[in-house]
């Protein structure tokens, strides 16, 4: 009975991680695809950095409701439906550009409707996954989500995706579009009974409805700020991914302009990105019985000093390296933190709780990337680099103190009883 009942939870977890494999490889090929396009229809910095922003600000309109859905419907229908709506606008997109009609404000809008659909499969697919496995095994399943998620967005989707856009700008948009459809097909085969999910909704008005949603989403952001460690947690990750993105917004800019590489070029530098993300997925459920404030906070200060260094690097080999180090520390924070505050999230908040703590982190996002595209336009790319490595260490040893002061009671008592 155990093994059957093991195997079928197994099943749909499988399906889980293919689809999200599937679909990571055409977001890294778009992700890729999307700043070069960019990079064709103007040479303004802060117009290029536009991509990132107009990519990261619908999370923050949509991850709340995202996450009340998550609680409130099907969240296996939930992903189908918004996967068929992520195709059909791939295919506008790859038309355009197939046309030669492509400009700025559409693919601005393309960009935001993706987004924001993203934002509420995120929501609905990342309050699947603790319904799915044992509690002693979250630290190796997310690994492996994310592990799933590295090899397609950052190691075979932007290798494909700098190829693609060097042969047909099109190209890289019509494969994401057979992503989506790829992914809807095979998440709709799951057996909703393997999983555990929101009960369907009775139908209300509209009114109604509506004001439930607003309630839904004040309390699942009230239960997240009443923890005071998850609240800390928040907060700090916030701040990180105003740093991560104002890097991330300029990595096109700095690897054309300061290294020298083309298209397909700036593909392959994604590479040791993904590298570096395997092997943060890897070592992270390794380090799970470590005190959390200590691995994560000096995981954090090892990439801010990759950040630094790669700034001061004229040299691609350097900066790949470095890149290792880079997504290494930021995945370790990742698998580690989401598990850390996945059990202490109960399943029928999961969804909302988690938006709430997503929507914080989505904040730092569009900050990051402004900031980025003025002080870009002001001075270049390095130095921009320079800062957003400066902050990110800074933050990982302030991280330290702080998380060790609100996380240590918690660690102790959900510290797994079995030991691998």
């Amino acid at each position: 009975m155990m093994h059957a009942s093991t195997s079928a939870s197994a099943r749909p977890l499988c399906r889980l991680l293919v689809a999200t494999g599937i679909t990571n490889i055409g977001d890294g090929i778009r992700l890729v695809a999307l700043p070069l396009l960019a990079t064709r229809l103007t040479t303004d910095p802060a117009l290029i950095t536009g991509v990132v922003v107009a990519d990261r600000l619908p999370w923050l309109l949509f991850l709340l409701p995202g996450g009340a859905l998550a609680d409130r419907f099907d969240r296996v229908r939930i992903r189908v439906r918004l996967d068929w709506f992520r195709a059909a606008i791939a295919v506008a997109l790859a038309g355009f550009v197939l046309a030669a009609e492509t400009t700025l404000v559409i693919l601005y809008v393309a960009t935001i409707l993706m987004s924001a659909a993203e934002a509420i499969v995120d929501s609905s697919s990342m309050a699947m996954l603790p319904s799915m496995v044992d509690p002693d095994r979250l630290e190796a399943e997310l690994g492996r989500l994310s592990a799933t998620e590295i090899i397609g967005r950052e190691l075979c989707g932007p290798v494909v995706g700098g190829a693609l856009f060097a042969a047909t700008a099109g190209l890289p948009f019509t494969v994401d579009a057979i992503s989506f459809a790829a992914s809807a097909a095979i998440i709709a085969a799951m057996a909703p009974a393997s999983i555990r999910t929101a009960a369907p909704a009775p139908p209300v008005g509209v009114r109604a409805a509506t004001t439930e949603m607003r309630r839904s989403i004040a309390h699942g952001m009230a239960w997240l700020w009443r923890q005071p460690a998850l609240r800390a947690l928040a907060l700090l990750t916030t701040a990180l991914s105003v740093a991560a993105f104002a890097l991330v917004s300029v990595m096109v800019i700095f690897a054309t302009d300061d290294l020298g590489l083309s298209a397909a070029g700036f593909g392959l530098l994604m590479i040791p990105t993904a590298v570096g993300g395997l092997l943060g997925t890897w070592i992270a459920p390794r380090l799970r019985h470590l005190p959390l404030a200590a691995v994560v906070g000096g995981a954090v200060t090892i990439t801010g000093v990759a950040d630094m260094l790669i700034a001061r690097s004229d040299s691609v080999g350097v900066v790949a390296s470095l890149l290792v180090l880079d997504t290494g520390g930021v995945l370790v924070w990742n698998v580690l933190t989401v598990a850390y505050r996945q059990r202490l999230i109960p399943d029928e908040v999961r969804g909302r709780v988690g938006a709430s703590f997503r929507f914080l982190l989505s904040l730092g996002a569009p900050v990051g990337a402004f900031i980025a595209g003025a002080a870009t336009r002001a001075g270049g790319a390095r130095p921009t680099i320079l800062a957003a490595g400066i902050t990110t260490t800074a933050l990982g040893l302030f991280a330290i103190p702080v998380l060790t002061r609100h996380t240590h009671r918690k660690e102790i008592a959900m510290r797994p009883r079995t030991f691998a």
